[in-house]
């Protein structure tokens, strides 16, 4: 006798019920996307879900995917509290986005006292934005993707400018493969 178990189905491969294609700069940002319920930690109306849809009207979202071991996202987000100040009164919204769960997420965020809040358990953003490294900062500017970065445009001058007007940034570029018969350190030389 013997048995049979059925593989467990790839992240992108439509299984969960939604067939996501990973959007690029210049591509408008999808319904289904605007209308993605969003698990949130420490919000400060006690909100538990939110959707880019609550964020539509704003002129500029800034999606920052980050992890709570990753050095440059955590000195990002150690300036957000002050940014977000300094620009309350404009059209901008910044939304971190972890893949980690609740927990993790919600000590790194008391233990830095932020007070902004954060997306986490996210499946679904990856896959609309894919990513090898963090800090990966994704430019929403009126419906469209205006950018795609990491932190180097992490600075209030460019989010004022980028309210102003599309930037033209500098692409993120990411290396995708790393040669295994190389050491972590001669990989990360090369880049």
């Amino acid at each position: 006798m013997f048995s049979l178990s059925a593989q467990t189905p790839r992240k992108d491969s439509g299984a969960d019920g939604l067939l996501i294609s990973p959007l690029k700069v210049g591509h408008t940002i999808p319904e289904e996307l605007w209308n993605l319920s969003l698990k949130i930690t420490n919000h400060q109306a006690t909100r538990t879900n939110i959707s880019l849809q609550d964020y539509r009207g704003k002129k500029l979202i800034i999606l920052d995917f980050w992890a709570t071991w990753c050095g440059p996202c955590i000195k990002g987000l150690n300036q957000l509290d002050s940014i977000k100040a300094t620009l309350s009164n404009e059209s901008i919204e910044f939304i971190p986005v972890s893949n980690e769960d609740e927990k993790k997420v919600l000590k790194k965020m008391t233990d830095n006292h932020w007070g902004f809040y954060c997306i986490y358990g996210d499946s679904k953003l990856s896959r609309y934005f894919p990513h090898q490294v963090l800090p990966h900062l994704v430019w929403i500017r009126e419906g469209k993707v205006m950018a795609i970065t990491g932190h180097e445009y992490y600075d209030i001058a460019y989010f004022k400018k980028a309210l102003a007007e599309p930037l033209n940034l500098t692409e993120k570029v990411a290396p995708l493969i790393f040669d295994a018969n190389k050491s972590a350190y001669e990989n990360l030389v090369e880049l």
